[in-house]
């Protein structure tokens, strides 16, 4: 503590500081059903690999699996990202974007409050061919604030085709979760 500030009277007594609030954290602003889907669809991608090594075969993947067939998406990578088509998606992508996404590029389809950085952390996926998770918020064009999780999963690439599977829960937030 530098000198001549005055100890808090919690600390002066020995007492420790309080932890940090769970709500603090954009990670835990998002609800516990946004966090159960995102860990299912990553037990699901799991569970379809025919080996550790592997990744799973688009055909394994259940897109209509009961509880992540609304959350679920996949997308066709291109050399440059941006012009990478969505070929599957379920309502909660669409819902987030405010229009159906279905055969559309990401470039010209995702909000643009996160287009860039969706984009980048797709084509991170890709390029490391492993699973990625993340929490944020944005605010649309319309000034609805969108808290999600994602969860983006490469699939085995067939006749030199790169396919992503994507996972996505939200909910709606105010200007205070920005």
């Amino acid at each position: 503590m530098p000198v001549g500030q005055q100890v808090p009277a919690d600390m002066a007594a020995g007492q420790p500081e309080p932890p940090l609030r769970a709500s603090n954290t954009l990670a835990c602003r998002t609800k516990e059903e946004e966090r159960r889907i995102i860990c299912a669809a990553l037990a699901h991608w799991e569970s379809c690999r025919p080996t550790r090594d592997d990744l799973p075969d688009a055909e394994t993947i259940d897109l209509y699996h009961p509880l992540l067939r609304p959350h679920f998406y996949i997308v066709r990578i291109h050399d440059i990202i941006g012009d990478s088509l969505v070929e599957h998606c379920g309502g909660a992508l669409a819902a987030i974007c405010g229009r159906p996404v279905v055969g559309q590029r990401l470039s010209g389809s995702l909000p643009r409050g996160i287009a860039a950085d969706r984009l980048d952390y797709l084509d991170a996926a890709a390029r490391l061919g492993k699973p990625m998770a993340e929490s944020t918020a944005f605010q649309r064009d319309d000034g609805q604030v969108i808290l999600f999780r994602d969860a983006i999963m490469p699939l085995a690439s067939h006749n030199g085709c790169r396919l992503l599977l994507g996972a996505i829960s939200f909910r709606l937030g105010t200007e205070n979760d920005l």
